[in-house]
């Protein structure tokens, strides 16, 4: 194969990719609204759950974590390595976040940028 037909595959599953992506959101989004009304319908009707054509759909009560941001993330960890008696936290923080991460490996990315022809 030529680097002509490799860049021409490479842009038609690039454009392939997002249309799907596109479609894959919607599906989304009609997924949650389907779920939201089964939900809706079951709590109308007092029920944990329904069965049909041999499937059990349960609703099921889950606790979910907010989010922190990074800043009180890190403010949050300063003040547990403090409690501990810890007295440098900010650099002990730092050392532990580094010591997560894996070890560096090289890695090569193709990057393709637009242009125009000035013909």
């Amino acid at each position: 194969m030529s680097i002509k037909s490799d860049v021409l595959e490479l842009e038609s599953i690039r454009a392939e990719l997002a249309s799907l992506n596109i479609r894959r959101k919607k599906l989304k989004e009609k997924e949650r609204e389907a779920e939201t009304r089964i939900q809706d319908y079951l709590r109308s009707k007092q029920q944990t759950g329904v069965k049909y054509q041999g499937t059990a759909i349960l609703v099921e009560e889950k606790e979910k974590r907010a989010s922190k941001s990074n800043k009180i993330r890190d403010a949050d960890a300063k003040c547990v390595l403090e409690r501990y008696g810890i007295t440098e936290p900010d650099r002990v923080l730092k050392e532990l976040m580094e010591a997560r991460k894996g070890e560096p490996i090289p890695n090569s990315k193709l990057k393709i940028k637009k242009y125009k022809n000035r013909n």
